[in-house]
């Protein structure tokens, strides 16, 4: 018995104009220090509509502390 969903996934960077769905999400995690993590969000419901933003994390042994999280983007 496995899981199953209907929602897909699609790399944007690798795929052509024509073949974008909406709505679309994205998530690009990056280490800015030891144990402290920014996180780069968003998405898109239309080609002109979406939001996004950024979060800092505290990441050490198994604590997660959201330091900061800034909505950068709406439109």
């Amino acid at each position: 018995m496995g899981l199953s969903s209907t929602v897909g996934f699609t790399d944007l960077e690798q795929s052509s104009r024509n073949e974008v769905k909406f709505p679309n999400f994205y998530c690009h995690p990056t280490t800015l220090l030891p144990f402290i993590v920014v996180v780069n969000y968003g998405q898109s419901a239309s080609n002109l509509g979406g939001n996004g933003g950024r979060a800092y994390y505290l990441w050490f042994l198994g604590l997660t502390v959201c330091l900061s999280d800034e909505n950068l983007w709406n439109s």
